[in-house]
């Protein structure tokens, strides 16, 4: 939608329909200040007469942007950004900023609030045929205990995980021979919680 030739200054203050105009002038000039938070609109709102009407963006249509560059305008409620870089997509709220999509997005059934859901994952190869070695999270957890799912590439070896600390950081993955077997046993371990919304 284009809006041509908006004009606040008429009808001019020697019209002949007297008294009326600056108070018409007011209104118009009223109308553009509305108009002008989520539109692009011409006269004192800087627009053009070609992108009068048009969105802006963070309106209904997103921010555009490498994810470095986003953050919360000064009316922030409804506002939308979509990262060039990180193809993901933050909602922006009085109380936070949300992510509303990603390509890597895993559903959950648990609202994450104000942080993210994500999935580390990783493995790690021994010879020992019982002990445990500590892995340390890329990011630390925050409010719950991640689940921590391990897998190995042999039936002859079993494995068990338990939290190191308060279990958000780090945890012991445990591993021990039941039968002779070959030398080498890779570990594969996935964890699933949530981090903190500053982490990313």
């Amino acid at each position: 939608m284009a809006i041509s030739a908006w004009t606040e200054s008429i009808p001019s203050g020697t019209s002949t329909v007297g008294t009326f105009p600056a108070y018409a002038r007011a209104v118009f000039a009223a109308i553009t200040a509305g108009m002008a938070v989520e539109h692009y609109w011409n006269g004192s709102g800087g627009g053009s007469d070609a992108s009068t009407g048009d969105l802006l963006p963070g309106a209904s249509r997103a921010f555009f942007a490498a994810q470095s560059d986003a953050s919360a305008p000064a009316q922030n409620i409804g506002r939308v950004f979509l990262a060039s870089d990180t193809s993901r997509l933050l909602l922006y709220d009085s109380s936070g900023t949300y992510l509303g999509g990603t390509p890597f997005l895993a559903e959950h059934a648990t609202s994450a609030n104000t942080s993210y859901w994500v999935r580390f994952t990783g493995s790690y190869s021994t010879t020992a045929t019982t002990g445990s070695t500590a892995i340390t999270f890329p990011t630390p957890f925050v409010n719950t205990i991640p689940a921590v799912f391990q897998s190995i590439d042999t039936d002859i070896w079993t494995v068990a995980a338990t939290p190191i600390g308060n279990g958000l950081s780090a945890f012991s993955s445990y591993v021990s021979i039941i039968a002779l077997g070959g030398a080498t046993v890779t570990v594969r371990w996935e964890a699933i919680g949530t981090v903190s919304s500053a982490s990313y």
